[in-house]
């Protein structure tokens, strides 16, 4: 059986995983925090996605929006479940190609995502055969990660 991670864990993890995300620094980095296969994305108005399409929300991000910034707010985490505040900001200076209004093009503002995110630390049961075996590269298992109410605002500069 897996140990359940700690909340420092489950802190550390989250605040990693978003900065990678936003930077895109490593993308084999950041596959190592998601179940890429079982992942499973539900964020506002009813926009679905699997790992591959969270990937190609946040690639289009990196390509839309310069000094990209992510701030946590309040967090709360118990069992495997953790929520927090999280605000994206960036200025906006190339195309936007996965808005849920279709294609936007940059204006030159300043804008912040004003988001709560809730999401699942599942770490599924090993296989009998690797179980007492050590995981070396630990991937987050992640059943689900849920937006909701996110608030997008252009700052005027």
């Amino acid at each position: 059986m897996t140990h359940p991670r700690t909340r420092n864990e489950l802190v550390t993890r989250l605040v990693r995983a978003g900065e990678l995300e936003i930077s895109g620094e490593s993308q084999e980095e950041t596959d190592s925090y998601f179940d890429t296969e079982n992942f499973a994305f539900h964020g506002p108005d009813g926009f679905d996605s699997d790992y591959a399409g969270l990937t190609e929300y946040f690639q289009s991000i990196r390509a839309a929006f310069e000094d990209r910034t992510i701030r946590r707010g309040i967090i709360v985490a118990e069992g495997d479940l953790i929520a927090c505040q999280t605000w994206i900001e960036g200025t906006f200076t190339g195309p936007f190609t996965h808005s849920p209004a279709g294609k936007l093009e940059p204006n030159g503002a300043r804008v912040v995502w004003d988001l709560m995110g809730i999401r699942a630390d599942r770490q599924p049961e090993p296989p009998p055969s690797a179980r007492g075996r050590r995981r070396l590269t630990p991937g987050l298992r992640r059943g689900c990660l849920r937006w909701g109410a996110a608030a997008v605002q252009m700052i005027s500069s």
